[in-house]
């Protein structure tokens, strides 16, 4: 029982990992104005971490829209972001 417990998990890890291999070796995708996009999708398309997303967002640079507990961007709003810097921390 233990050891289906933790093949199970084992499992779930490699899909996740494989999911996240398969993104990032994505070919880029166009930033666009009037399409909605996932934290992972927008880091992709301007070629950053998901973590620059997330310390813009904690410094109040860049808006975001939640869908429960997801998290997206709308394309307008990180065109805007980055055309006014790219800011991530609160130093002026």
């Amino acid at each position: 029982m233990i050891a289906n417990a933790a093949t199970a998990t084992i499992e779930k890890r490699k899909s996740k990992t494989a999911a996240k291999k398969a993104l990032r070796s994505a070919s880029k995708p166009p930033l666009t104005p009037d399409r909605i996009y996932t934290s992972a999708e927008a880091a992709l398309a301007i070629g950053v971490s998901t973590i620059t997303l997330i310390r813009a967002r904690n410094a109040g640079h860049l808006a975001e829209l939640r869908a429960g507990r997801k998290v997206l961007h709308s394309g307008k709003q990180l065109l805007d972001w980055l055309e006014a810097g790219g800011r991530t921390s609160a130093e002026k």
